[in-house]
């Protein structure tokens, strides 16, 4: 495997990212949006208003399946404690998940179909490497910016938080074990999940704009996760998180595999050319 060739394509692809404003911006601003600002009002407006009678139903929903050891860990909260610890680490973890999937869909659809609406990709292919190669260096830059991102978000986020609630708590209440689940497995599983739908979007699709709308469908599992647990049918607990990442990563091998094999001999000039 050519790792110089496959390192150069990675590395052109994310330079464009870093280079167009149509990517840099939605990269930025809902990450801020999401980490900062949400948390912020959550975690401010309490201590300025009182709490609507309907949110702590939606919290009593949430802890109804809350396993037994983790309930011990919140017994003793008041109100407000109770509240934006639920919401800090309940709430946000689904809508954190958009952050990854947002950013690897952005990238592969610029990779993917950019590449087809500017008529570049056809170059790529005389280079000196195989098919699989150069789909694997398409993955890789929509890949790795979208965990990269995620992790520093989390990082930044994580500094907030703790700031913010540590007059609150008297503790740290970030990283921890859920928080630490979500980063290390559901972060990566998710990412490749949205590459790999963008992929097929791709190669169905003319140009980058159509792939990013179509590929918008790829937050539809997040969104059906917020209302479920805010519903009181699951709780994120460990082993929900083991089980809904476990699931991706097989729809990740599935969808991987049908864009290996799209992108492959006279396939690239009928569906990416």
């Amino acid at each position: 495997m050519n790792v110089g060739k496959i390192k150069a394509i990675v590395a052109k692809d994310i330079k464009e990212v870093t280079e167009s404003l149509q990517m840099l911006v939605p990269i930025i601003v809902v990450p801020l949006i999401i980490l900062v600002i949400i948390p912020l009002v959550l975690i401010l407006l309490p201590r300025f208003i009182e709490i609507p009678s309907n949110m702590h139903q939606i919290i009593d929903n949430m802890i109804k399946n809350m396993p037994i050891i983790m309930k011990n860990k919140i017994i003793n909260f008041d109100q407000q404690q109770l509240l934006i610890y639920m919401m800090i680490n309940y709430f946000f973890g689904p809508l954190f998940l958009i952050i990854p999937l947002m950013v690897s869909s952005i990238i592969a659809a610029n990779s993917f179909a950019g590449e087809k609406e500017k008529k570049t990709l056809e170059g790529l292919l005389y280079a000196p490497v195989t098919d699989f190669q150069l789909y694997l260096s398409k993955c890789l830059a929509a890949f790795i910016p979208a965990v990269s991102v995620a992790f520093i978000g989390f990082v930044v986020y994580a500094i907030i938080i703790d700031i913010l609630t540590y007059p609150v708590f008297g503790f740290l209440i970030l990283p921890n074990s859920h928080w630490i689940g979500l980063i290390l497995w559901l972060v990566p599983t998710f990412s490749f999940f949205g590459l790999g739908v963008t992929v097929l979007v791709s190669a169905k699709v003319r140009g980058f704009q159509e792939a990013q709308q179509l590929a918008g469908v790829v937050v539809i599992p997040i969104l059906a996760m917020i209302i479920m647990q805010l519903s009181g049918v699951i709780f994120l607990s460990g082993w929900v998180i083991f089980i809904i990442g476990f699931i991706f990563l097989l729809m990740d091998i599935f969808l991987l595999k049908i864009g290996a094999n799209l992108f492959k001999g006279d396939k690239i000039l009928d569906k990416f050319v």
